[in-house]
């Protein structure tokens, strides 16, 4: 990292440091744009301190900005909408005392979504996300193939924004009352690609393999939290990104701090 030692502070060097173990630890081969083979996993630290360290040996301009409330827009499947309002509403029964339970403001879009037409709740997707700092994607057992998460998580990338996952399967539902079967990671199946040109461009997985993503094919910034691709090459979004579980890990604890983590590795 001598590179960065004239012109970083010891709090950039320490996010850029964690940035790279959380995006490449294994500097995997990325896929090509026309291979068939499916998305990479994610990885899946065991706790938000873990990843870390302890809070207290944190450099003070990094702890500050992991500290810092963010305006996180939450995208989700509709038929999990039980669960989402579980992690929607934890501030209900935190005690206001705690960073953590000041950390998030709650911009989802799911009331209006039953009365927009599909132009009308791209605005308004487009708005949310706009005026927020993270997006945050509530994983249920078919989020992954829904058009519009995808629609979301491509803007998070459009917009610059931080982006993270969170597993809600462990929820328990007021009617089944047990947890639900794990999905699959959304952002395994939406990436980045490096042009021939230099360009970066939005891609999706489908059964045709990576394709550019329809919804939009302009260049895009590639995001702070991803390793470079290379040349026709794409880079998933879960290679640098972080998945939670909201039951495991203590979400209504430490959601807060997820989303921080996820705007300043966005450098947002």
């Amino acid at each position: 990292m001598s590179e960065y030692k004239s012109s970083l502070d010891q709090a950039e060097i320490l996010r850029l440091a964690i940035l790279r173990s959380i995006a490449n630890p294994s500097k995997p081969t990325p896929p090509s744009l026309a291979s068939l083979f499916g998305p990479a996993s994610s990885p899946q630290p065991s706790s938000l301190l873990g990843l870390l360290g302890s809070m207290a040996a944190m450099p003070p301009a990094l702890l500050k900005s992991v500290r810092t409330p963010r305006k996180v827009f939450f995208s989700f499947h509709y038929d999990d909408i039980i669960r989402v309002n579980n992690v929607r509403n934890i501030r209900e029964f935190q005690d206001g005392t705690s960073i953590e339970s000041q950390a998030f403001y709650d911009r989802s879009l799911w009331e209006s979504s039953k009365r927009a037409n599909p132009e009308s709740l791209k605005q308004l997707i487009r708005e949310g996300i706009k005026h927020s700092s993270v997006v945050c994607v509530l994983i249920g057992r078919n989020t992954w193939e829904r058009p519009w998460v995808r629609y979301e998580i491509g803007r998070s990338v459009i917009e610059n924004k931080g982006l993270l996952a969170v597993d809600l399967n462990g929820v328990r539902h007021h009617r089944d009352l047990c947890p639900d079967i794990r999905g699959p990671n959304p952002l395994d199946y939406m990436a980045v690609g490096k042009m021939h040109d230099g360009t970066f461009r939005l891609f999706e997985f489908t059964q045709s393999g990576w394709v550019r993503y329809g919804n939009y094919l302009h260049a895009v910034s590639l995001p702070h939290y991803l390793p470079m691709p290379q040349v026709d090459y794409v880079t998933p979004l879960s290679r640098g990104t972080i998945r939670y579980d909201f039951a495991q890990q203590q979400g209504a604890k430490n959601l807060g701090a997820w989303t921080s983590l996820a705007a300043t590795m966005a450098r947002r």
